[in-house]
């Protein structure tokens, strides 16, 4: 026996898509490349813009929007107060001595390699003409594009610190040699300990 014959496709007008299927992690990290070029980036926003309207069902009637449960929800308060996710190192305090005439105290491999890991992706950008107001590299910054968050801040008049959150935004940076910010060259070094 065979199945019978689908019947004809509904109009165009009377289903919306509110969000595609969720991309398997192994899918995103080896088809990247190609999703970046092919502007996946702009879909993800096109996706947001869509999940806030409301889907029509055939009937023409608008459902309601989806929301989470009350008990899923996080207040303002909670959110400040559980912090960004990202915890900074502890390692025990060490005793201050003296060596020679100055103060100093003695970390361990351990330690230091404990000490190094939020640092793990950072980079360091020096300014090779003209030093810049940190509030003209956050914006030049910002009007990059990248995935995640990257943050920037002062080492001194000439170099600051970039710490991307991902690997992808690491690597975005990594693969150029200067970086025109606020109409000044900034060269790029990886951070070492």
């Amino acid at each position: 026996m065979r199945p019978p014959p689908p019947g004809p496709p509904p109009p165009p007008s009377v289903f919306l898509l509110v969000s595609p299927p969720p991309l398997p992690s192994w899918a995103i990290s080896s088809a990247w490349p190609v999703l970046h070029l092919l502007g996946y980036r702009a879909s993800i926003a096109a996706t947001s813009t869509f999940a806030s309207c409301p889907p029509i069902i055939s009937g023409g009637i608008p459902l309601p929007p989806i929301s989470e449960p009350p008990s899923s929800r996080v207040s303002f308060t909670e959110a400040v107060r559980s912090g960004s996710g990202v915890t900074a190192p502890v390692i025990p305090h060490r005793a201050i001595y003296l060596h020679g005439a100055a103060r100093a105290i003695a970390f361990s491999k351990l330690d230091e390699r404990t000490l190094v890991v939020p640092f793990k992706l950072a980079l360091v950008g020096k300014f090779l003409q003209s030093k810049l107001p940190a509030s003209k590299i956050r914006a030049a910054f910002d009007s990059f594009e990248f995935i995640g968050e990257v943050q920037v801040g002062m080492i001194d008049f000439r170099h600051v610190l970039i710490r991307p959150r991902l690997e992808d935004d690491f690597l975005c940076l990594r693969s150029r040699d200067l970086w025109p910010v606020a109409g000044c060259p900034m060269r790029l070094f990886r951070w070492t300990p």
